[in-house]
């Protein structure tokens, strides 16, 4: 490993360290370990609410790390710091990827620890929380670099078995291709993605699953989940951060971070529209999933969108390494040989 990839490994973890540090102070051990037992409960076929079921690969990892330190909540805290040391080099990566040179890939990196800083929110940040963050700034470097669809494949079959939002890796295949009107095989695999996606997590959900927690505290929510939203609740919380400065502070993350990523969505489309339009949708529409069927106050589920954040931070902060006809230019003489 040459010795500056190996200075980027050892800074990643140091601040992977103050992370984990700052989690457990600001959560306690018994809010984290109520985080803890939800994510074990997978693994057992007891998850708190069926849709977990399906999220088996950061559980089932966690709990091969368990057989090693003989507890979970040891291994909880080691996978945390293992796919946060992954995130600061992955993060590093993207702004050296889209900026070019070492002052965007320095950028890239402290917008993804502030970023996982402030979105924190006692007591709820589970395994695959850790693990989304890592795959979605993989997507965004693939579609920053024009990769071809079998990575696209690659990245979305394990991604669907770490959380059902993989799905917008499948509706960036399918949007990006009718936004350029080529690369129909990139459409055709994306559609394919999107349907497997769905089947398999319908197959997780029925087979693993033994009984989930909330059907047996309370039955009736549980029969009326299916056409509840939690829209109107998140409204009101907004509306309450609003309502003095102490508040407006306190939930600031709650208010900023979906305001960010408009802005940064409809910049980035405006700036580069063959480049980005696709990219910007899909995160519209993963974040207008959040408002209405997430609970906004539990702000860790932006996780999988502050990769975009970081990418709007680089692009308008740093250098871009090339334009788009560069890129295309690149792209189309590499895959031509």
């Amino acid at each position: 490993m040459p010795r500056h990839r190996f200075g980027i490994v050892a800074l990643s973890f140091g601040f992977a360290l103050i992370q984990s540090r700052i989690i457990l102070l600001a959560f306690g051990m018994t809010g984290y370990m109520a985080s803890v037992d939800i994510v074990f409960g997978v693994t057992t076929g007891h998850p708190y609410w069926r849709e977990c079921q399906s999220r088996v690969l950061s559980p089932y990892a966690v709990k091969a790390i368990a057989l090693l330190t003989h507890s979970h909540v040891a291994a909880h805290i080691l996978f945390g710091i293992l796919m946060l040391t992954l995130a600061g080099c992955v993060a590093w990566n993207l702004g050296e990827k889209v900026g070019g040179d070492t002052k965007s890939a320095l950028i890239s990196f402290l917008a993804m620890q502030m970023g996982f800083t402030s979105l924190l929110s006692p007591h709820w940040l589970y395994a695959w929380d850790f693990t989304g963050l890592v795959l979605f700034l993989v997507f965004v470097i693939f579609v920053a670099e024009s990769k071809r669809w079998p990575w696209f494949v690659a990245l979305f079959s394990v991604a669907i078995l770490n959380r059902e939002s993989a799905e917008f890796i499948a509706l960036w295949m399918v949007l990006d291709p009718l936004i350029k009107r080529r690369n129909w095989t990139m459409f055709a695999a994306g559609a394919c993605c999107g349907l497997a996606g769905v089947g398999l997590t319908m197959f997780l959900q029925s087979h693993l699953l033994v009984a989930y927690v909330d059907s047996i505290l309370f039955p009736l929510a549980t029969a009326l989940q299916s056409i509840r939203t939690e829209a109107s609740y998140n409204v009101r919380l907004m509306l309450t951060a609003l309502q003095s400065i102490r508040t407006a502070f306190q939930m600031a993350p709650l208010l900023l971070f979906p305001a960010g990523v408009v802005c940064f969505a409809i910049m980035l489309s405006r700036r580069d529209p063959q480049r980005w339009l696709a990219l910007s949708l899909v995160v519209l529409a993963n974040l207008a999933a959040c408002l209405l069927r997430g609970d906004v106050s539990e702000t860790r589920q932006y996780l999988e969108l502050l990769p975009f954040v970081m990418l709007g931070v680089v692009v308008f902060c740093g250098p871009q390494k090339a334009s788009a006809l560069q890129l295309e230019q690149q792209f189309t003489s590499r895959h031509a040989t």
